[in-house]
C-alpha cells in the first residue's frame, strides 16, 4: 500500500512538472520569410517578411551603428537567423518586432510603425524563451510588450512592460530564458498579458561592438492542464480502491 502511495505520489509530481509548461506558443521559427542583406553605411534599416511567424508578419531593424573600416554587417534568415559584424570596427543589432500586419516600415526611421495588433492571451505565461545557436561576445537583450489603445483617440500603448537581460557568450547552442516576473512596467500599469499586441526584442541593445550571434527559435511557454487532469484521475483510482 505504502508503496501504492510512493508510486501514485511519484507519477503526479512527475505529470505537475510536465503541465507547468506542457504548451508552447512559436513566436518564430525562422522556417518562413527568408531574408539575406548585407550593410556598410551607418543607417537603420528595416525589412518585413510575411510567414508562419506570430501575427503573420516579422519586422526587422538590423543597424549600423559604426564602421571604422567600412566593412559590412550581415544578416541572413532562414531556418534561423545569423548576424554577423565582419570587423572589429563594426558595430551592429538587430530588432525584431511581432505586432501583426498592416504597417510599413521606413529605413532611417529610429521606430517601428503600429501594425494592427497581436490580440495575444499569454495569461500564466512565465517567459519568453530564447534559443540561440551560438552568441560569441557578452550582450544585452531588451524586450518590451505592449498592450494597444485607440491610436485616433491619441493613446496608441496604454500598457507597456521591459525586460532587460544579459545574456553570456557561448559558441554551442542554448536556451535563455526571460521572466516576465522580473519585468519592469513602463507605461500604464505594465502590459495586460491577456492582451499583449507587441513584441519587440532588441538584440545587443547596449551595442557591443562586433558582435556575432545566431538565433534558431523564438517562443512562448504556457501553463497546461495535462498533467492536473492526470493526477485527479490517479487519485480517483486509488480513492476507489
Amino acid at each position: 500500500m505504502n508503496c501504492a502511495k510512493i508510486a501514485i505520489g511519484a507519477v503526479a509530481a512527475g505529470l505537475l512538472a510536465q503541465g507547468a509548461h506542457a504548451g508552447i506558443i512559436t513566436v518564430d521559427d525562422f522556417t518562413t520569410g527568408a531574408f539575406s542583406d548585407s550593410q556598410s553605411n551607418v543607417d537603420m534599416y528595416y525589412a518585413q517578411q510575411a510567414g508562419s511567424m506570430i501575427g503573420g508578419e516579422r519586422d526587422l531593424r538590423y543597424d549600423v551603428v559604426a564602421n571604422q573600416f567600412g566593412l559590412s554587417s550581415d544578416v541572413v534568415i532562414g531556418n534561423g537567423m545569423v548576424f554577423n559584424s565582419n570587423d572589429p570596427g563594426v558595430t551592429g543589432a538587430i530588432a525584431l518586432e511581432y505586432d501583426g500586419t498592416g504597417d510599413t516600415e521606413v529605413t532611417g526611421n529610429p521606430f517601428f510603425v503600429q501594425g494592427s495588433g497581436l490580440n495575444a492571451d499569454w495569461t500564466g505565461t512565465p517567459s519568453i524563451d530564447i534559443d540561440f545557436l551560438f552568441l560569441d561576445l557578452d550582450f544585452e537583450v531588451r524586450i518590451v510588450l505592449q498592450t494597444y489603445g485607440d491610436l485616433a483617440l491619441g493613446t496608441p500603448v496604454i500598457g507597456e512592460s521591459v525586460i532587460e537581460q544579459n545574456v553570456a557568450a557561448n559558441i554551442n547552442p542554448f536556451a535563455e530564458s526571460f521572466l516576465l516576473a522580473g519585468a519592469t512596467p513602463t507605461i500604464g500599469g505594465g502590459v495586460n498579458i491577456s492582451d499583449v499586441d507587441r513584441l519587440t526584442i532588441f538584440f545587443n541593445n547596449q551595442e557591443v561592438a562586433a558582435v556575432d550571434f545566431g538565433i534558431a527559435k523564438i517562443s512562448v511557454p504556457t501553463p497546461g492542464t495535462a498533467g492536473l487532469l492526470a493526477m485527479g484521475g490517479l487519485v480517483a483510482v486509488r480513492r476507489r480502491r
